[in-house]
């Protein structure tokens, strides 16, 4: 989804993801960061086009949304899927200052560096205690949060 805004230009993401077993739940934590650039008018439509991609993301997998955040903090989405609970955030997107991004080259006119992440931490019973249904997996780049 986001290759819709991207510029023809180098672009990085990272992923990081972890998991801990206590005695009730099982939690998986799952992040996403990217950094690219874009032109500048594409930069407004950004954060709904996120926001309406996730929400039908989650909803296609059979997610239950029990609650969305507000967006001028971000995006963040509460959902239930199966006997597991998930909430999935959105950071504010930046326009990242051009002192801070190493090019070898000047951005082209009307383009701008941004950065954003996604969180997602999720919990629910362990699998061979319900068999659980986990969290999607949400695809925005080339990179994106998976379940395991």
């Amino acid at each position: 989804m986001i290759e819709q805004f991207e510029c023809d230009l180098p672009s990085s993401y990272g992923h990081h993801s972890s998991g801990e077993a206590g005695r009730d739940f099982v939690t998986h934590n799952a992040g996403f960061e990217s950094f690219f650039a874009m032109r500048s008018e594409k930069w407004t439509p950004l954060m709904p086009a996120l926001h309406d991609d996730v929400s039908a993301q989650l909803t296609e997998n059979g997610a239950q949304i029990l609650s969305r955040g507000d967006p001028g903090s971000g995006f963040h989405f509460d959902y239930k899927l199966g006997k597991s609970i998930g909430t999935l955030t959105i950071s504010p997107w930046a326009i990242t200052p051009r002192s801070s991004i190493h090019r070898g080259a000047e951005l082209p006119a009307d383009t701008v560096d941004v950065n954003g992440e996604f969180r997602q931490p999720r919990s629910g019973s362990p699998r061979s205690r319900g068999q659980s249904k986990w969290a999607p997996g949400i695809r925005i780049g080339s990179a994106g949060l998976t379940s395991t």
